[in-house]
């Protein structure tokens, strides 16, 4: 899969790894012919599964200033219950 202005990020609280497979020959973004899984944070009491992402470029970092827009896209044929949220919500939520 290709990332578009975001790409996701292993954080210190970062327990598991979701998906990832061998590459088929039209993937461009495979790193040694792999897709590697999403990082994720699985909550301890198993109720939320979280990714963080980042946006490397200063380009889309200042167009989201201005509009304020994120898009969210959802591959399958239902939409699951998400939450978006700016800056890393677990860190957030166990600082004190």
């Amino acid at each position: 899969m290709t990332y578009h202005d975001m790409n996701p990020v292993s954080k210190p609280h970062t327990n598991a790894i979701l998906g990832g497979r061998p590459a088929t020959n039209s993937e461009t973004s495979a790193k040694n012919g792999t897709i590697g899984g999403l990082p994720i944070t699985v909550t301890h009491d198993n109720q939320q599964t979280v990714s963080i992402w980042k946006c490397g470029s200063i380009f889309h970092r200042v167009r989201f200033l201005f509009h304020g827009e994120i898009t969210l896209t959802v591959l399958g044929e239902k939409h699951p219950p998400v939450s978006l949220s700016v800056g890393d919500a677990i860190t957030a939520n166990t600082e004190t």
